[in-house]
């Protein structure tokens, strides 16, 4: 019950910040340290797409985050989110490559968000602090196959299979990850 209730709040704020343009910050369940900060641009059954924001308040990637593993959702209160809207690309938008994405489904999600050969980072609810990044080459029904890159840039030959129902969030296009990808080049056949 009281689970519920809580659910039921974090969606309430997740909407309410939709509905407002309000910063927000989230916390989650899986990991004490996890914390994203940003403005959210779209809202589904299981799934919230924020436009992150670093330091400064200037826009960083997006990230998709699974709803259920929301601990909180704080409105930014700092000067990041009044000046996050004085930048050029103001409003936050929406992922530039999909017209529209399925925040309903995880398997949905993968499929409409993520575009083919983009480097992605994962995270799962059984690895609390760790991001898997690379691209992902296969979707089957429960499981999510990903090449990936290591820290120093280099691709790691084998593929990693993971149970989607243990990702907790995806984050594409952040600095990091666009720098890793630009030095670690085209990934093996």
């Amino acid at each position: 019950m009281r689970i519920a209730v809580k659910h039921q709040k974090v969606v309430g704020r997740l909407r309410d910040a939709l509905a407002t343009q309000k910063q927000v910050i989230l916390l989650a369940r899986h990991d004490p340290e996890f914390r994203i900060d940003g403005f959210v641009v779209q809202l589904g059954e299981k799934w919230v797409l924020i436009a992150r924001t670093r330091d400064g308040g200037h826009f960083n990637g997006h990230s998709l985050v699974r709803i259920r593993s929301v601990l909180r959702v704080y409105g930014g209160r700092s000067f990041e989110a009044v000046f996050a809207r004085t930048l050029p690309n103001w409003p936050p938008q929406p992922l530039e490559h999909a017209d529209t994405v399925d925040l309903d489904t995880t398997k949905g999600m993968l499929e409409t968000a993520v575009p083919a050969d983009t480097v992605v980072g994962l995270e799962f609810s059984h690895r609390p602090g760790a991001m898997n990044i690379g691209r992902i080459t296969g979707i089957a029904s429960r499981r999510v196959v990903l090449q990936e890159v290591d820290p120093a840039a280099q691709w790691i030959a084998e593929t990693s299979t993971w149970r989607i129902s243990r990702i907790v969030a995806l984050t594409m296009g952040d600095d990091y990850q666009r720098a890793l990808a630009s030095v670690a080049g085209t990934p093996p056949a």
